[in-house]
């Protein structure tokens, strides 16, 4: 039986390792061109940065293991500001210096070139208005705020527990199971709420509630940061994750 627990265990350590995570650190003395670069040094491997200007963005060549500076295409949405049509992903920049999109009905490609407010109809191929709560979106987009849910805009994270959904976006909890609102899985060691939960013998452990039986694990993921560690993603039935998500509908 030992044996056997031994097993599973160096199975589980093997098939989840612990990855190997870079640093990440601003470096303002690296030249006007150069946006990143990569320098590994022992086992280390740190990933200097230094922003780019509004009109540019940073390309990175994996070979090289460094980042340009390069002119971009247009990047500012409707209503941004801009000195010239080029800077504007609708190509049209008002006198005000502010990026304006495409009426309704008028013709597009995509939804960026659309003015605020709408869509581009992926059918029609037309400026389209987005569709307010309670309406049909089979064929269209929800307002900001809203989501598709069987056929209907509803509100983001309005439906509570065993209320029906077909999007987890719908529901309070984020999570949908059985085509109902459901309580989602939490980080079995996650002790705080304020800081990122490190990981346990290379791993991390997820765990239902008492009502939906089950747990699962999954692999480490590593921070974006100036120190080399690996983290747990929280958990959608998490409070610090949650917590994001209503923030995020109350500044909507």
């Amino acid at each position: 039986m030992q044996v056997i627990i031994f097993f599973i265990v160096l199975t589980i350590s093997q098939a989840y390792q612990m990855p190997i995570c870079e640093i990440y650190e601003e470096d303002y003395k690296l030249d006007n061109t150069t946006c990143a670069k990569m320098v590994t040094s022992n086992e280390d491997t740190t990933v200097f940065l230094r922003q780019c200007s509004s009109k540019e963005r940073c390309i990175f060549n994996k070979t090289l293991r460094e980042g340009k500076c390069n002119e971009t295409y247009p990047t500012r949405f409707p209503g941004e500001l801009c000195e010239s049509g080029h800077e504007c992903l609708s190509g049209n920049c008002s006198k005000g210096y502010t990026c304006i999109g495409l009426e309704v009905n008028k013709e597009c490609k995509y939804d960026y070139e659309c003015k605020e407010g709408t869509f581009c109809h992926s059918i029609k191929k037309k400026c389209t208005n987005v569709t307010e709560e309670d309406g049909e979106c089979l064929e269209s987009v929800c307002d900001v705020g809203l989501i598709c849910n069987g056929g209907k805009c509803v509100k983001m994270f309005s439906l509570s527990v065993n209320n029906k959904s077909t999007v987890a976006g719908a529901c309070e909890t984020l999570y949908v199971t059985d085509g109902v609102c459901g309580y989602g899985p939490k980080l079995v060691h996650n002790k705080t709420v304020t800081e990122p939960t490190p990981c346990e013998n290379n791993i991390c452990e997820y765990k239902f509630n008492k009502t939906q039986l089950g747990s699962f694990i999954t692999s480490c993921t590593c921070g974006k940061s100036d120190k080399i560690t690996a983290y747990c993603n929280p958990g959608i039935g998490d409070i610090n994750l949650t917590a994001v998500f209503l923030y995020l509908l109350i500044s909507t």
